[in-house]
C-alpha cells in the first residue's frame, strides 16, 4: 500500500459533526479540483440523488467492489431489518434515505457511495486511512478506461471532527 505525510495534504474543513453530508462534500470537492465538474453546478442533493438513480438501475448480483448490491444494501440496512421486508424493499427504503441530505432520516455516505461516485463519474479513487503522521492507501477503485482523475479522500473516525483531504499525487 502507498503511504504519504499528513503534511502533504491540503486540508479542508467541510462539514460539522452533525453533518451527514461530509462525505458527498469531499467528493464533488474532488470534482471540481481536478476540473470535471464547475463549482456551484452540482449539489450534494444533486450528487445523492445522482447516485441513487445510479443505484436503482444495477441488479442485485452487481459486484461494486467485493460486495453485491444486495450485500451492500443488507448491511447498511441491519436497522430495517425485519422478515417481511424484500431485498427490493430494503433497496427502495435505503434510496429514498440516501437522498435526503438533512433531517434525521438522512443517511451518511459509506462505501457502497463511494464506489458509485467512481463509477457514474468515470474516476478513479484513493481511500486513505491516518495512521499517526501519515495517510496509508486502504483501497483504489480504479475508473473504466486509461487515463482517468484521480479523487483521494481519506477517512477520519466518526468521533473525530469531520475533515477532508485533498491530495496533490507525488
Amino acid at each position: 500500500s502507498e503511504s504519504i505525510l499528513v503534511d502533504q495534504v491540503d486540508m479542508f474543513h467541510i462539514a460539522d459533526e452533525q453533518d451527514k453530508n461530509h462525505l458527498f462534500y469531499g467528493l464533488l470537492l474532488g470534482l471540481i479540483e481536478s476540473s470535471q465538474l464547475k463549482a456551484g453546478s452540482k449539489s450534494v442533493e444533486e450528487l445523492r440523488s445522482d447516485l441513487m438513480q445510479c443505484l436503482m438501475k444495477l441488479p442485485l448480483k452487481c459486484k461494486l467492489g467485493d460486495e453485491t448490491v444486495e450485500q451492500h444494501i443488507k448491511s447498511r440496512m441491519v436497522q430495517e431489518e425485519s422478515n417481511t421486508s424484500s431485498i427490493e424493499d430494503k433497496l427502495e427504503l435505503y434510496s429514498q434515505l440516501m437522498r435526503n441530505a438533512t433531517g434525521d432520516d438522512c443517511y451518511e455516505g459509506g462505501a457502497l457511495e463511494v464506489k458509485l461516485f467512481a463509477q457514474l463519474m468515470n474516476v478513479t479513487v484513493a481511500l486513505y486511512d491516518k495512521e499517526d503522521d501519515m495517510l496509508t492507501r486502504v483501497e483504489y477503485i480504479a475508473a473504466k478506461g486509461g487515463d482517468r482523475p484521480i479523487i483521494h479522500l481519506f477517512r477520519i473516525p466518526t468521533n473525530v471532527q469531520r475533515r477532508s483531504g485533498s491530495l496533490n499525487p507525488p
